[in-house]
This record gives C-alpha cells, structure tokens and sequence, in this order.
C-alpha cells in the first residue's frame, strides 16, 4: 500500500508540474485583472503543495504495517442519493434560486446522508445559503437566478 500511494503522490507532483508550465504559456495578469493562467497556475500550486504532503506521509510510514481498515460499511445509496440531489439542484436552480436550492441541498446532505441533529442542520444549511449568497451575488457579482424569493 505505501507504494502506492508514493506512486500516486509522484504521479500528481508531476501532473501539477506540467500544469504549472501550461499555465505560464497562458498570460498570467495580476491579482486585480487576473489572465487565462492565473487560476491554472493556482490550481497546479495547490495540487504541488497536496502531493508533496501526501509523499512524505507515505514517506514516512512503516513498510509492511497495514493500514487500518474502516468498521463501517460503504453505503452505495449514498452516491446516488447525492447524484440525483446534484441534478436536481442544477434542474431547479432557476426557479427556486441559489439560496433556497442551496439550503435545501445542505439539509439532505447533513440530514440523510450524514445525519445531525435539527438543530445542527438547521443552523449549518442556513448558514451556508446565506454565505453562498452573499458571496456569489454581492462579492463576485454573479449573475445568479433570484427565483421564487427574488434575491
């Protein structure tokens, strides 16, 4: 296992490296006006950064120690129940808006999927709507469907 993933961590330094030449052929811009590189360039910083941690993790693990297995079972349900909220959040965007589809989206997935208390899910799906509002349609200025609550 541990060769493995020196293996995958080696495969996605170098996937970040060539991604980061790619993107100094495209004009990079400043932080104000940013270029086509810019979010490339940025995406291949990140990506560097994880792969170089996840390699000396594995690096730094015992060979022949197996990795400790996980009790609970994975729940296939989970995927589609996540896929089909993902298409209908994108088949309902419009008519009922960002923040309401959001929330709605939020309340399954810490309901259902994970469940929380009321409380907990409540507060948080709140609390994301809010903040993805707030952020795409006042900070970035987006141009995202107001629907059915007209903001």
């Amino acid at each position: 296992m541990r060769s493995v993933k020196i293996c995958a961590s080696l495969f996605w330094l170098l996937f970040s490296a060539v991604l980061s030449r790619e993107a100094f052929r495209l004009p990079m811009g400043e932080m104000k006006d940013p270029g086509a590189g810019f979010f490339p360039f940025m995406v291949a910083l990140v990506t560097g950064l994880l792969a170089v941690i996840a390699l000396f993790q594995s690096l730094r693990e015992q060979a022949g120690v197996p990795a400790p297995c996980s009790a609970e079972r994975f729940r296939w349900w989970n995927l589609v129940v996540i896929l089909a909220a993902l298409i209908a959040y994108a088949l309902t965007l419009e008519k009922l808006g960002l923040m309401i589809n959001t929330f709605l989206f939020m309340l399954l997935l810490l309901k259902v999927i994970e469940p929380q208390t009321w409380t907990k899910t409540l507060l948080a799906s709140s609390i994301t709507a809010v903040f993805s509002e707030f952020f795409f349609n006042v900070l970035l200025g987006a141009q995202i469907p107001a629907g059915i609550l007209g903001f």
